[in-house]
């Protein structure tokens, strides 16, 4: 059986892909790729402030998490988004602190494993 990834219930985003396990891999690595750098983008929009971008890019970012199994990113992510459309500063600052947090242990965990397409190692 493939690792446990901290934050994706594996089961849930392998369900999203009509129960294929190479599909959700895939979409994983897609997540990971698309996804690394959005922490510190999100910062620099907030603090611009250009918040109708940073919207933009958490509405993307709770759909692709949603869809890999990051259901709690993606809960985080909602929050946020919502914060910043009602102009909520002190929201907007709480869940940026919580996207930060449930988004590292995310990528930690999806850097950690090896790509899809990745050769497995031979036997020793």
């Amino acid at each position: 059986a493939p690792p446990d990834l901290p934050g994706i219930d594996r089961a849930l985003g392998e369900l999203h892909c009509g129960g294929r396990p190479a599909l959700h891999q895939h979409l994983l690595d897609i997540f990971f790729k698309a996804h690394r750098d959005v922490a510190r983008r999100l910062s620099d929009q907030i603090a611009a402030p250009d918040w109708p971008a940073a919207a933009r890019v958490l509405h993307v970012l709770k759909a692709d998490a949603a869809t890999v199994g990051a259901t709690r990113l993606a809960d985080v992510a909602r929050s946020l988004e919502t914060a910043l459309l009602g102009e909520d500063q002190a929201a907007v600052q709480l869940h940026k602190a919580e996207l930060d947090l449930a988004l590292d242990e995310v990528l930690r965990g999806l850097a950690r494993r090896p790509a899809s397409g990745a050769p497995s190692p031979a036997p020793a």
